[in-house]
C-alpha cells in the first residue's frame, strides 16, 4: 500500500495544491454552489435553505423550548439574574412578570430584530453581526457566557444549573440541529443587538407632560349605567327572498368554495413501548433491591447494636454483688367454729354459701300463660331471581399506557437523534429520496388519502409539542402547496407519542361552490347581514332619542324609562393587569374613557363598527382618579416603559435602514408554509 501511494506522489502534490487553491479562491463561490437552491440574498451573499433554517426559523423556537412544558412563561428569574438580564435590556423587566421568566426575555430579545418575521429575523441578525465589530458591541465569549449561565439557566440559588443547561442541550434544542456553539452564537447577536439599540437610540424619549395625560387616562374609575342591543334579536325578523339571497351569493362568491384538501406521507419514529416498559420494570426492581438491601443492612446494624447492648447488660448483671434479705412470709390464723358452707361467701341474705359439691338452687321462672295464640300467616309470594350485574370486562393496559408521562416523554426525547439522522438528509443535497431513506434506516411510510384541515386523519390529531402550529394535521396545510424538492418536507415535530416527519404529495385546490351547494350558508348569513344592518339603524335611533332626553333636562334612568330599556349599573370601571402584566380593557371602558360625566358616549359596536353584533350605549355618571406616591410611582414607571418602546422603535427603525443598505432580498421558503 505505502509503496503504490509513493508511486503517485507527485499527482497528489497537484491534487492538494488545486484543492487549496479553490478553498482559497473560489471559497465564496464553491460555497454558493454548495449550498442549493438560495432562499434569501443579503449584502451580496446568498443563504440557502438550510441556512435559513440554521439562523432564523431553528433559534427563533429556542424561546418557545427553554420554558418548562407544564408552565410555558416558566417561573420568575432570581433576583441576581433579573439585575443581570437589566444591565443589557433596561429597566423594561420592572413591572413585567412576562420579561422577567426565560422565555418571555428571550422572546423580548428576539423581537428587537423583528422575530416575528423571520426573513427579517435573518437579516436583521446579519446587519448586526457585522455593525457589533464595527462599533465595538459585540460581546466576548466570557459576557456570553456570563449570560447564558447567570440568566437563562440560573437555578433558583442564584447559581448555574449545569443539570438543566445539559438538558436543554441534548434534549430540547437537539434536533434543531443547534448545539452549543449555534446556541452560543444566537445569544451573543441578541446581545450585540441590545447593545446596539443602547448606542443608536442615544438619549430618545417621550415628553413628560404628554406620558402624564396618557397615563392619568388609564388610570381613572368611571362610574357608568349602559344599555346593550344584540343583532340576535333581529334575526328572526329577517326573511331575504330568493333574489335577495342570489344576488347576495353573487356578490360574495369567494367567500363559498369547497376546503382545500391535501395528501401526504410521513414517517412516525416511536419508541418501542414494550422495550421502554421492561426497563422501567427492570430499574424499578434494581432500585427495589438496592433499597431493600439498604433496609437490610440497617437492619443487622441494629441488631448488632441491640446484641451489644443486650450483652453489655447480661455482663452488669452477672457482676457480683451482696445477696438480698429475705421477707418473712406470712401465714394466715386458723378459724375456730368454722360455720358450716364456709367454702364459700355468704348469700345476699345470710344463708350459707353452697359448698363445692352441693349445687346451687335454680331460681323459679315466672308462670306462663299458656293460651295459645295463632301464628301469623306469611303469605309465600314468588321472588324475582337476582339479576346478576353486568361485570366490566377486563381491559388490559398496553406497554404505553402503563408508563408514566415522564418516562414516556423520556422515551420520545431519546429519539432526537434518530428523527435528525432521518430529517438532515433530506435537505443537505445528498440526493437520497424520501422513500429511500426510510427504508434504508427502517421506517415505515405512511400515506392519507385526500383530507381537508377541518377534517384530519385520526392518526394526525396529535399534537405537535414545542410548536406554535398545533396538531400534527396542520403542518400539512403550513407547507406551500407551491413548494418543490426539499420544501416540501416538514420539520421533525416531536408528540406525545413519538417524531412526526411529513411529506406533501398533492394538493386537491378549492374550488368555487354552486349556488344550489352555498344556497343554505348564504342564506343564514344574508340573515345576519341585515339583522346587523337593523341593530345600527336601532342603535343610532336609541343612542339620538337619549341624548335628545338629556337635552330636556331628564335623568338617564327616566330617559331610557321612556323607551322600556334594560340598564345596567357599571360601578368603578377601570383597566385591569392581566397576569402577564398586560392591560385588559373592558369595552365598556374603552368606549367611556374619554366621555365628559353627565353625557353618553359614542356607540361601541362589538365587535367592530363593520360587522356589528352587539352595540353599547353608555351614560358616564362620573370619572376620578386618586392622586398619591402610589400614582407618582406608576407614571415613572410607565414613562419608562414608553421610553423603552421609542427606543426599540428607533433601532428597529435603523435595521429598516441596514434592510435597505444591505440589498437584502427574500425568494421565499418554508417560513411561509
Amino acid at each position: 500500500m505505502i509503496e503504490n501511494i509513493r508511486k503517485y506522489t507527485g499527482l497528489m502534490i497537484v491534487v492538494l495544491v488545486l484543492l487549496f487553491i479553490g478553498l482559497v479562491f473560489l471559497g465564496d463561490t464553491a460555497a454558493n454552489v454548495a449550498v442549493g437552491k438560495p432562499v434569501a440574498s443579503i449584502d451580496g451573499k446568498k443563504y440557502s435553505e438550510k441556512d435559513f433554517r440554521r439562523m432564523a426559523l431553528n433559534p427563533l423556537e429556542i424561546s418557545d423550548r427553554i420554558g418548562d412544558p407544564r408552565n410555558p412563561f416558566g417561573s420568575m428569574l432570581p433576583d441576581e439574574a433579573r439585575k443581570l438580564a437589566t444591565r443589557y435590556v433596561g429597566n423594561i423587566i420592572e413591572g413585567n412578570p412576562f420579561l422577567g421568566t426565560r422565555t418571555g426575555l428571550l422572546r423580548y430579545m428576539n423581537i428587537t430584530l423583528q422575530g416575528d418575521e423571520p426573513h427579517l429575523f435573518l437579516a436583521n441578525r446579519i446587519a448586526v453581526q457585522k455593525a457589533g465589530l464595527d462599533y465595538g458591541a459585540t460581546p466576548g465569549p466570557v459576557e456570553t457566557e456570563e449570560f447564558i449561565e447567570g440568566v437563562l439557566f440560573a437555578a433558583p440559588d442564584g447559581n448555574f444549573d449545569q443539570a438543566a443547561y445539559s438538558e436543554f442541550l441534548d434534549e430540547k434544542i437537539g434536533s434543531l440541529g443547534i448545539g452549543t456553539r449555534g446556541f452560543n452564537e444566537y445569544v451573543r447577536d441578541l446581545l450585540t443587538a441590545q447593545n446596539l439599540a443602547k448606542l443608536v437610540s442615544g438619549a430618545v424619549s417621550i415628553d413628560r407632560a404628554a406620558a402624564r395625560q396618557i397615563f392619568s387616562n388609564q388610570e381613572q374609575k368611571i362610574s357608568a349605567q349602559q344599555v346593550i342591543l344584540e343583532s340576535t334579536d333581529y334575526e328572526g325578523e329577517q326573511n331575504p327572498t330568493e333574489e335577495e339571497i342570489k344576488a347576495y351569493w353573487e356578490e360574495n362568491q369567494q367567500k363559498y368554495n369547497t376546503d382545500e384538501r391535501r395528501k401526504i406521507s410521513y414517517v412516525f419514529i416511536e419508541p418501542d413501548w414494550d422495550a421502554v416498559l421492561l426497563k422501567a420494570e427492570n430499574d424499578k426492581k434494581a432500585a427495589e433491591t438496592a433499597r431493600k438491601a439498604q433496609e437490610d443492612q440497617a437492619k443487622k446494624a441494629e441488631e448488632a447494636a441491640a446484641k451489644a447492648n443486650k450483652d453489655a447488660a447480661e455482663k452488669e448483671k452477672t457482676t457480683e454483688k451482696p445477696a438480698p434479705t429475705e421477707t418473712p412470709v406470712e401465714v394466715p390464723a386458723p378459724v375456730e367454729n368454722p360455720t358450716e358452707g364456709a367454702e364459700g361467701d355468704i348469700g345476699a341474705q345470710g344463708e350459707p354459701a353452697p359448698k363445692p359439691d352441693q349445687e346451687a338452687p335454680i331460681p323459679a321462672l315466672p308462670p306462663v300463660n299458656t293460651t295459645e295464640v295463632p301464628a301469623p300467616v306469611v303469605k309465600s309470594e314468588p321472588q324475582p331471581a337476582p339479576v346478576a350485574k353486568p361485570v366490566a370486562p377486563i381491559i388490559e393496559k398496553s406497554a404505553k399506557d402503563k408508563l408514566s408521562p415522564q418516562q414516556k416523554k423520556a422515551a420520545v426525547d431519546a429519539l432526537n437523534k434518530t428523527a435528525t439522522d432521518f430529517f438532515d438528509p433530506l435537505v443537505d443535497l445528498s440526493g437520497a429520496t424520501y422513500d429511500e431513506l426510510a427504508a434504508e434506516q427502517g421506517h415505515k411510510v405512511i400515506s392519507t388519502e385526500f383530507f381537508a384541515q377541518s377534517n384530519p386523519p385520526k392518526e394526525l390529531d396529535l399534537d405537535a409539542l414545542d410548536s406554535p402550529i398545533g396538531k400534527l394535521s396542520d403542518i400539512a396545510f403550513a407547507i406551500d402547496a407551491e413548494a418543490k424538492d426539499d420544501q416540501l418536507i416538514s420539520e421533525p415535530y416531536s408528540t406525545p407519542d413519538g417524531w412526526f416527519i411529513g411529506r406533501l404529495d398533492e394538493v386537491e385546490a378549492s374550488r368555487p361552490l354552486t349556488y344550489e351547494e352555498a344556497k343554505v350558508k348564504a342564506t343564514v348569513d344574508l340573515k345576519k347581514k341585515l339583522a346587523r344592518d337593523k341593530l345600527k339603524v336601532e342603535a343610532e335611533a336609541t343612542h339620538a332619542k337619549l341624548v335628545a332626553a338629556l337635552g330636556e333636562k331628564k335623568s338617564f334612568a327616566e330617559a331610557t324609562k321612556d323607551s322600556e330599556l334594560e340598564v345596567e349599573e357599571l360601578k368603578e370601571l377601570a383597566i385591569q393587569a392581566s397576569r402577564l402584566g398586560q392591560p385588559n380593557v373592558s369595552p365598556a371602558f374603552d368606549a367611556s374613557r374619554y366621555t365628559d360625566p353627565g353625557t353618553i358616549a359614542e356607540i361601541k359596536y362589538l365587535p367592530n363598527d363593520e360587522n356589528p353584533e352587539r352595540a353599547l350605549i353608555i351614560f358616564v355618571e362620573k370619572r376620578e382618579i386618586t392622586l398619591d406616591d402610589a400614582f407618582n410611582d406608576k407614571l415613572e414607571q410607565f414613562i419608562k416603559s414608553q421610553n423603552n418602546g421609542l427606543r426599540l422603535a428607533t433601532f428597529q427603525n435603523w435595521l429598516k435602514d441596514r434592510y435597505t443598505e444591505n440589498e437584502a432580498e427574500y425568494m421565499g421558503s418554508t417560513e411561509e408554509r
